[in-house]
């Protein structure tokens, strides 16, 4: 028997297969049949048993056959033969061939089949395929492995039958082999393995068409090339990642280059040389295109023989797929990364204006097109103009302010309780009828006019803890015409924030007095919050006003009527402020909002009616009392709906969070407020599992941004136990300028959620779609529907045209309820953030801005006993304006970026990277948990944002865990990582660069101190440039003598966008060196309406090293520092306040901006890119870049 080849179908699509010629058939060349055997079997052997074999078939029978094929062919899956036999050993040295030598022809029984491995189709005549076999004495499969047993062992391929367009199965199964290869003459020839091949896709144009193909690459090919060229590579090998929807090549070098082994015995680590490392890897990438046309992505380098290993053909070679497997887990050893994203990324999306971005009046009329035919984004209104108390039928509508209801529920029901505190274990304390709570009113106000002299209009500062005497100082400014500042008591363990804070607040609002509980005066009496205090006032220049404590004021016998403390109507009158709530960002951004009678009377209304309160439940006061939802409940909204009110401290609530849930439990209240931070504590305890919370029909979660997904089905399970229904865990959209926006209370069904397309959505689109088939759709949750006497609309920010139902817009308001002015500001866009008006609505209508991004979706739910379906138009929320940034005209949310990239690796920390704009770099931070070769986690991170986000990062840089800027309640501080990484004071302990400035499509480049000619503009993001690297992507940037820069030696910027701010000593430390010759004078900006504050260290020299100390391999190397030094001392000002936005969306302050003031210049010079010439003008453009303004 002897192989042959049989044609499966007419179309050529061929099998290998085995056929039986007769004996005559082998010799009918000469017409002499050999003479057999006995047996009539001819033998193997040749000269056994009388068989004599011809001379002329001998030398065809025993050589190796070898062809030479084009090399260049094999880049399309061709097969291009230039010679066969002794002539392909003659000419096998020709350039553009490759000689390949056969592994005979199959074995009897059994078949092979060519197929594409992509496709899964018979491969045609002279094309590469990957080789199928079929054998009676193959193995089964895999033990319990259904599934690959069944893809790998029982694989089927398709053939196109005649007449027919559509393929059919092929009736045998075979075992994939994973062996690249072809037939000629029947004979099979091994080209390589299937995973040893990389692809990389190609475009151009022809007769004005787009056409593409892929191109294919053998890596041992390739890594003949780079062994043969450069020097150096101790081993290499190549594999490539499916990444943006398209196949791009990784390189991994072995160099002993980039080992840090030490030289000798016992000695220190080697240092790397970066530059020759850069070269190096620049020259593999050069040489890949010069010779072979490979667009290399992301070039690795490794030490020696530190890559996985498996043994083929006896020999240890770099194994591909281990080396893959280690790369996709982050878990490579490597020490440098390069990367050619300018000539390998050729996909990136652009938006309908990549100048002008989503709002621009060209990509809205694109949208507007498209979606034509759907009606616009606007929701109904429930005006409520009659509000009735429900224990006497009097519309509460016709008191003017909560004073005047105040003294109405003490003359008919002076003996009910009014308030009562519950310490912390859980025991009433002594309950306050009307009538008390009337005159403990009084005796505060009474105070406060005879000590104080308060006069109305004066504005006091209350800083209490959450108490009872909280509420009477409240309710005594109401009845004095006193403007109420409440703040929340200052932190002794972030005084660096608090104090500053509260001067600002002091010197801005010309606070006459400082009114306190006596907690809070123990707590500025203690020394060190007392100096600080005083120091940072002289410092500032600001004078501290006096203290009063209002704990025990003279006991009182008549009550506010009866001394005459009763309501002005010049107080009463709109635009006279009564209270200013100041909410701070994380970034310690001050946000004063001005509240008048009619407002806080507006905001009991929509509370009451929208959560159906009652005065047959008590209302609970927990948290957050200060400002927004809490302060309404803890001192408003027991007068307005004459129900008793009862307080836990949220210090209680800290040491034992199980209280909360026994009060909701032992009073039945009905309706409460939280925040995802109490919750998050409370299931971290196990608290309110054996407590009865069947009463609770609504607890409000509140959330300025869209809802965590998690927080819902978190809260659902740790609270099942308790008997809390599904449908009371509610979420509420709450605003700055309005604590209720739109509510889930009493929707009755759970959070409705949906998954977003995310390539429309930076389009400005809503495309809903199945997240089983986008696997990288976003997930959004609603925050529910309008409240009363609230409306809605969704407007483009740019256009003021209302969004057609389909894309999102700017979230715009009209409630009575909402605030009508930022206290203090004389700014024109903070005033025209409260008379939004529709260019195509009702003109008459008058919109508070929100500065949010979110879209109306209608859906339809079964409700009631009935199940009857019910259609409702619930908001969502996508995230604020101004922290969103725009690439090539199409809009990205860093949170969503962010969120990606900390999912990546395991050594990132949850909630530790910001992604942000520095002029027209794309950074990226992230909080990292080793310090160990880092530049392997860099290609995940660049290519999870490039795969889900279709963006290239230009800069991604490392900070040690701990070191990540975040607020007193865990959230991010995004001014500050800014601030400090443009002035050059962030502790990095590894930065990258992913760009490469000298090529096409690069950002920017900076220099030492020379100007750039001839630069290109940015191609990615933005209009400005800031520094990006000479060293190349990929290089790990240090400078000698620069140990807590980013940026270092290599980026500049002449003019800082950041305010040189006072600085002041640690007074605990060091107070004895107050006052120093070099003590810098405050700077101006702070002397008037700022909101930023001044840091508690001033900065100090730094323990500089000269010398390249960041080891990637040593874990125990940090720039600039040693073990033995101390962190915190040798450290730059790790609290650097962000710099004033020019953007015009902060709120309230002044519009005075900090690139205004003298900044200390750099030695380094920006070799800009784009057309911005001055680095006044690219301060100025990264300052709106930064975009803190979303709250």
């Amino acid at each position: 028997r002897v192989p042959g080849l049989s044609a499966l179908n007419d179309d050529e699509r061929l099998i290998t297969g085995l056929v039986v010629l007769d004996e005559a058939d082998l010799d009918k060349d000469d017409g002499n049949p050999n003479q057999g055997n006995s047996n009539n079997y001819s033998s193997l052997l040749g000269s056994v048993g009388g068989t004599t074999a011809k001379k002329g078939q001998k030398n065809s029978r025993n050589e190796l056959s070898e062809v030479l094929l084009d090399k260049e062919a094999l880049k399309t899956n061709e097969i291009v033969v230039l010679a066969m036999g002794e002539d392909a050993r003659k000419r096998a040295n020709e350039p553009g061939t490759v000689r390949a030598g056969a592994f005979g022809y199959p074995i009897p029984d059994a078949t092979l089949a060519l197929v594409d491995p992509e496709t899964g189709l018979l491969c045609s005549p002279f094309t590469i395929g990957e080789i199928w076999v079929d054998s009676p004495s193959l193995s089964g499969g895999f033990w319990a492995l259904p599934r690959h047993t069944e893809s790998i062992f029982h694989a089927r391929p398709y053939r196109f039958v005649e007449g027919s367009p559509t393929p059919v199965l092929v009736e045998p199964e075979f075992l994939r082999t994973g062996l690249l290869g072809c037939v000629i003459e029947g004979k099979v020839y091994v080209l390589g393995l299937y995973e040893d091949r990389i692809r990389q896709r190609v475009e151009w144009v022809e007769n004005g068409v787009q056409e593409h193909e892929h191109r294919y690459f053998f890596v041992q090919h390739l890594v003949t090339s780079i062994m043969k060229t450069v020097p150096k590579i101790f081993d290499c090998s190549a594999f490539d990642a499916h990444v943006n929807g398209e196949y791009l090549p990784f390189v991994l070098l072995e160099s002993q280059a980039a080992s840090t082994a030490p030289t000798t015995a016992g000695g220190p680590p080697r240092q790397l040389d970066i530059p020759f490392l850069d070269s190096l890897t620049e020259r593999v990438m050069e040489v890949l295109y010069q010779e072979h046309h490979l667009r290399v992505y992301c070039v690795m380098l490794t030490a020696p023989n530190t890559l996985p290993r498996v043994v083929k053909n006896g020999r240890r070679d770099i194994g591909n797929m281990l080396c893959r497997k280690d790369f996709d887990n982050g878990a490579l050893q490597c020490v440098y990364v390069k990367f050619g994203v300018e000539r390998a990324v050729q996909n990136l999306p652009l938006g309908d204006d990549p100048a002008g971005g989503i709002w621009s009046p060209l990509a809205s009329q694109a949208r507007q097109d498209l979606l034509m035919l759907q009606d616009k984004q606007y929701s109904g209104v429930d005006h409520r103009e009659v509000v009735i108390d429900d224990r006497t039928s009097t519309p509460l509508n016709q008191f003017s302010n909560i004073h005047d209801l105040m003294q109405w529920r003490v003359s008919r029901q002076a003996e009910e309780l009014a308030y009562c505190t519950i310490d912390g274990r859980g025991r009433e304390g002594k309950g306050v009828n009307w009538k008390k709570f009337d005159l403990k009113v009084a005796g505060v106000a009474t105070y406060l006019k005879n000590k104080v002299k308060v006069q109305p209009g004066d504005h006091l500062l209350l800083m209490y803890t959450h108490s009872e005497d909280f509420v009477y100082a409240i309710h005594a400014c109401f009845c004095l015409g006193v403007v109420a500042v409440p703040m929340a008591p200052i932190d002794s363990n972030r005084l660096h924030e608090d104090a500053p804070a509260l001067l600002h607040v002091i010197a801005d609002f010309r606070i006459k007095a400082l009114i306190v509980n006596a907690d809070v005066d123990s707590l500025l009496r203690q020394k060190a919050v007392s100096q600080h205090l005083k120091q940072s006032a002289l410092i500032l220049k600001v004078n501290l006003p006096n203290i009063y404590n209002t704990s025990k004021p003279p006991k009182q016998s008549h009550g506010c009527r009866d001394l005459g403390f009763v309501m002005r109507p010049a107080w009463v009158a709109q635009g006279f402020p009564a209270l200013i709530w100041t909410y701070w960002t994380p970034d310690q951004r001050r946000i004063a909002v001005q509240l008048g009678h009619d407002t806080i009377m507006a905001l009991c209304k929509v509370q009451k009616e929208t959560c159906q309160m009652t005065s047959t439940r008590p209302v609970l006061g927990c948290v957050r009392s200060t400002m927004g939802i809490g302060f309404l409940h803890t001192c408003l909204m027991g007068i307005f709906l004459a129900a008793p009110t009862y307080l836990v401290s949220p210090v209680d609530f800290a040491a034992n969070p199980s209280i909360l849930f026994q009060i909701l439990s032992r009073y039945k209240i009905k309706d409460t407020y939280a925040t995802s931070q109490m919750l998050d504590h409370a299931m971290a305890h196990n608290a309110g599992k054996s407590t009865s919370l069947l009463e609770l029909k609504n607890l409000m979660i509140a959330t300025a941004q869209s809802p965590r997904a998690d927080v819902y089905s978190k809260v659902r399970v740790a609270f099942s136990q308790a008997a809390l229904d599904r449908t009371a865990i509610n979420t509420i959209y709450s605003h700055v300028l309005n604590p209720m926006v739109a509510s889930r209370s009493y929707m009755c069904i759970e959070p409705i959620e949906l998954y977003l397309d995310t390539n429309a959505l930076r389009r400005g689109l809503v495309a809903p779609v199945d997240p089983d088939t986008e696997p990288f759709a976003l997930l959004v949750q609603d925050s529910g529907m309008v409240p009363v006497s609230t409306q809605i609309s969704i407007v483009n920010p740019e256009t003021n045209r209302l969004c057609l139902a389909g894309e999102y817009g700017e979230i715009w308001v009209q409630s009575e309820a909402s605030a009508y002015s930022f206290y203090g500001s004389k700014d024109a866009f903070d005033a025209e953030r409260f008379n939004g008006r529709t260019v195509d609505g009702d003109p008459g209508v008058r919109y508070m801005r929100t500065g949010d991004l979110g879209f109306l979706h209608s859906v339809s739910r079964p409700i009631g006993p009935g199940g009857n379906m019910v259609e409702m138009q619930v908001l969502f929320v996508l995230g604020g304006i101004g922290e969103t940034f725009e690439v090539n005209g199409l809009q990205h949310f860093p949170m969503d970026v962010e969120a990606s990239v900390e999912r990546c690796h395991r050594a990132l920390v949850s909630g530790g990277c910001a992604i942000f704009q520095a002029g027209s770099l794309l950074v990226l931070i992230a909080e990292s948990r080793t310090r160990a070769f880092l530049a392997s986690i860099v290609p995940m991170i660049v290519n999870t944002v490039l795969n889900e986000h279709q963006l290239v990062l230009d800069i991604v840089a490392f900070v040690q865990k701990g070191d990540f800027p975040r607020s007193r309640l865990g959230e991010k501080q995004r001014g500050k990582i800014l601030a400090s990484w443009v002035s050059r004071k962030m502790r990095t302990i590894a930065q990258f660069s992913i760009r490469d400035p000298d090529s096409e499509g690069s950002v920017g480049t900076a220099v030492p101190n020379e100007v750039p000619q001839g630069r290109r503009s940015s191609v990615q993001s933005g209009t400005a440039g800031a520094g990006a690297f000479r060293g190349g992507p990929g290089s790990i940037n240090r400078a000698p003598g620069t140990a807590g820069s980013s940026l270092r030696h290599v980026e500049s910027i002449s003019q800082l966008p950041l305010a040189e701010e006072p600085h002041m000593f640690d007074m605990q430390s060091n107070p004895q060196q107050l006052y120093t010759d070099d003590m810098p004078p405050p700077a101006v900006e702070f002397l008037h309406n700022n909101d930023h504050t001044p840091t508690n260290e001033r900065p100090r020299d730094l323990a500089l090293n000269t010398t390249l100390d960041y080891s990637p391999v040593e874990g125990n190397m940090i720039y600039g520092f040693s073990e033995e030094q101390d962190f915190a001392g040798a450290a730059p000002e790790q609290h650097q306040p962000p710099p004033r936005s020019d953007y015009r969306g902060h709120y309230g302050g002044s519009p005075r901006s900090p690139v205004d003031m003298p900044m200390q210049s750099g030695g380094l010079r920006v070799a800009n890119r784009t057309s911005i010439d001055s680095d006044e003008d690219w301060s100025q453009d990264a300052l709106r870049h930064l975009n803190l303004n979303s709250r």
